[in-house]
């Protein structure tokens, strides 16, 4: 089960990394430059994919975003994103952030050992992120200052045995390397905070993989 996932991750940014430069394949770092802001509000897009290690749980975790919005409220997009060559802000629906524990599977009457879904969970809604920073063309993409917010966040701890939810926010920090306008990457470190007593509960370090598989602009508004 888990190769099966680790392959679906690996086909999705695969895919998304090969439509993405033939999308943008003249926007590339130091071959063009950006010389225009972009407003890009979307509907629907490839998931948001990325690998972290959780150390509450000391295990590896994996984060997909939603594919496609849903009526949170009324007609909310599935991501929104406001950036030039110098700054941006950008805020996606909802992502998942899960892991794997060993297991053994009953095939046939033979007990084979796999995995399963471990208890830990976290779930995002509303996470808004704001980067700046100097690009490395006069006018063009670069690596950027991450900052980013979570003001909704559902997750459990290990401290006692996954058995209580919380609800929270998270502040977490990185580096965006935004490589053209439809293929980025950030590596984080995310600390996710109880409503309740303001204590850091859930932590996270990793990467993100973003792509875009169309030119930016308006998609499902209806």
């Amino acid at each position: 089960m888990k190769r099966y996932l680790i392959c679906i991750c690996i086909i999705i940014n695969t895919i998304g990394f090969v439509n993405a430069q033939e999308a943008n394949n003249n926007n590339f770092l130091l071959i063009n430059e950006w010389d225009e802001n972009i407003f890009d509000l979307r509907m629907l897009d490839i998931p948001q994919t990325g690998v972290f290690y959780c150390f509450d749980d000391n295990n590896t975790a994996y984060r997909l975003s939603m594919p496609f919005a849903f009526p949170v409220f009324l007609i909310t997009p599935i991501n929104i994103t406001y950036a030039s060559s110098y700054w941006g802000v950008n805020g996606i629906l909802l992502d998942m952030t899960f892991s794997f524990v060993p297991d053994e599977w009953n095939i046939f009457g033979h007990v084979m050992p796999g995995i399963k879904f471990s208890d830990s969970i976290l779930l995002r809604l509303l996470p808004v992120e704001i980067w700046g920073g100097i690009p490395l063309t006069s006018e063009g993409m670069g690596i950027y200052l991450l900052l980013e917010f979570a003001p909704v966040n559902v997750f459990n701890t290990s401290r006692n045995d996954y058995e209580t939810l919380h609800t929270g926010f998270g502040i977490n920090m990185g580096i965006k390397y935004i490589i053209s306008r439809n293929i980025e990457f950030e590596i984080k470190y995310e600390n996710y905070f109880s409503y309740a007593d303001l204590e850091i509960r859930k932590s996270y370090a990793g990467i993100t993989f973003k792509y875009r598989l169309f030119e930016p602009g308006y998609y499902g508004i209806w």
